[in-house]
């Protein structure tokens, strides 16, 4: 019996624009596979393997697409050219011309507003396709791709994301304000988390990562300027800088090698101080976060007997900032 004939790159090309666009309702996990394997795509939700002999030609096929078709004004070529933008990122992670023109899709709904108002159908438009594209761009930075997870590019795109459309995804279009209130209240903190958590699975996927790390620091700072003027507001913000802290310690902890996690723990801990200050707090000695984690840290230090460079960085820096007494 003959063999099923092999599919072509024009099969293969649309198997992986299925899966990629528009992005399903999960974090994909896309690896490239040894070109050993057959030249086909494996899909099996929510990972996807493509061959490593397959990425150049999907590649130069995505990429004539897009030129093809991205300065036609039909609504066809516009969808083509807006699929093709995700295989390009797939092989190139910092091809700015592809992460422009998905910013661009977003932005085309800026003209169907009124003022500073969306109608219901526009703002549900909107929400659906800044969580689709968070969602790809997860899938990017938190897959095993040699690099995406370290793509100033992709980092860069993500906080644009959130700085343009948080509210609108924030609030979830309620209209009662206290409905809106709940939602800021709750909501934030429940994104902080996740964002939080992607960054330190980018973290390990490629260490010191660097613009993962940094992209946390700027979200973080960007929450704090959007949390509403809530009576326990500065309650809340605590609580938060707390759980933050002791699941970035855990983690610099288990990576006790990399130093971009580290730093952003000093960056959370002078957050908590500068807090504490501001209302004239005193310190608790060992009850307290701060004095907890420098201890911790020392007692990991001492029981390992451990040398690296990033832990002892950790600790003078505290010691430089007034953070360790």
């Amino acid at each position: 019996m003959p063999s099923p004939p092999s599919p072509t790159h024009d099969d293969l090309y649309a198997q992986l624009i299925a899966a990629l666009h528009p992005s399903p309702p999960v974090v994909l996990e896309v690896e490239i596979l040894p070109s050993s394997f057959l030249p086909e795509i494996l899909h099996e939700s929510p990972a996807i393997g493509v061959p490593k002999s397959l990425l150049a030609p999907l590649y130069l096929k995505a990429r004539k697409t897009f030129f093809d078709h991205v300065s036609l004004r039909d609504s066809d070529s516009y969808h083509a050219a807006l699929q093709a933008t995700a295989v390009i990122l797939l092989f190139d992670p910092n091809h700015l011309t592809a992460a422009n023109f998905r910013k661009r899709h977003l932005q085309r709904f800026s003209s169907k507003r009124t003022g500073n108002d969306y109608n219901d159908q526009d703002a549900d438009s909107l929400a659906e396709a800044v969580q689709q594209e968070l969602r790809f761009l997860a899938s990017l930075v938190t897959s095993p791709l040699s690099k995406h997870a370290k793509s100033s590019t992709l980092w860069a795109q993500r906080l644009w994301i959130v700085q343009n459309f948080f509210e609108l995804a924030m609030h979830e279009h309620a209209t009662d304000e206290a409905i809106q209130m709940m939602n800021i209240k709750y909501g934030t903190r429940g994104f902080w988390d996740e964002e939080l958590v992607i960054v330190m699975k980018a973290g390990e996927r490629h260490p010191r990562n660097y613009y993962g790390w940094q992209y946390a620091r700027q979200l973080f700072s960007f929450v704090q300027s959007q949390r509403s003027e809530l009576v326990e507001r500065r309650h809340w913000d605590r609580e938060m800088l707390r759980d933050s802290i002791g699941l970035v310690h855990r983690w610099c902890l288990m990576h006790p090698r990399d130093i971009s996690g580290w730093t952003f723990m000093v960056f959370l801990l002078e957050q908590l101080r500068n807090d504490r200050c501001d209302e004239g707090e005193k310190r608790k000695g060992a009850e307290d976060e701060i004095g907890i984690s420098a201890s911790e840290t020392k007692f990991f230090a001492r029981k390992y007997e451990w040398k690296g460079e990033s832990i002892e960085w950790f600790l003078k820096a505290m010691r430089t900032l007034d953070i360790d007494d």
